[in-house]
């Protein structure tokens, strides 16, 4: 789909600069479009090589089961009808990469914790799951920082209790809907 969109885009493009006539303002602007996302992904995919090596080793020495340990009060609280043990370290390490701001690697086990939900039919719970996925607490979120430093930001972390504050709400605010929503269905 992303594809036909950005094939339709380039056509219009194509075709207004022909009707205008300025192919050196398509042309530079192309160049230039290349450019900055070369430079971009470049950045990012330095900062996720990095944090993608650090989530390998704190797997690698436990601190993901120490982790799950850790979260399985609230896992536990907002899933409760789920015993499955691979469920509970999966939305672990999805709140945990969630954590660090790495919603890349944090997707992965969030889109394999929803197929175990859905195998035991639970599916009614697959709202809280994305919520969890998608509105997560994020402690460092680093692919914004990463953008933010990419770009000249003198400060690059200055956003953080902002972002505390703004993750923390959504997440808030998205499981009482969930939870609201679910009472509605059973009424």
């Amino acid at each position: 789909m992303i594809y036909r969109i950005c094939t339709v885009i380039l056509c219009l493009s194509l075709i207004i600069s022909a009707f205008s006539g300025s192919y050196e303002g398509l042309a530079g602007g192309l160049s230039e479009g290349i450019a900055s996302a070369w430079e971009l992904v470049m950045s990012l995919s330095g900062g996720m090589c990095l944090w993608c090596g650090v989530c390998e080793i704190m797997e690698k020495a436990g601190m993901t089961e120490k982790l799950s340990r850790l979260f399985a009060p609230v896992i536990n609280r907002l899933f409760k009808n789920v015993t499955d043990r691979d469920f509970k370290n999966l939305v672990s390490q999805n709140i945990s990469a969630n954590f660090l701001g790495l919603g890349n690697l944090a997707t992965v086990s969030g889109l394999k914790a929803a197929k175990i939900l859905a195998d035991k039919g639970q599916t009614n719970l697959l709202g809280r799951l994305i919520v969890f996925n998608t509105a997560s607490i994020q402690l460092l979120p680093t692919s914004l920082c990463t953008i933010r430093a990419s770009l000249g930001a003198v400060n690059a972390y200055d956003i953080l209790p902002h972002v505390w504050i703004s993750s923390v709400i959504s997440v808030c605010v998205g499981v009482f809907v969930c939870i609201m929503s679910e009472r509605g269905e059973k009424s």
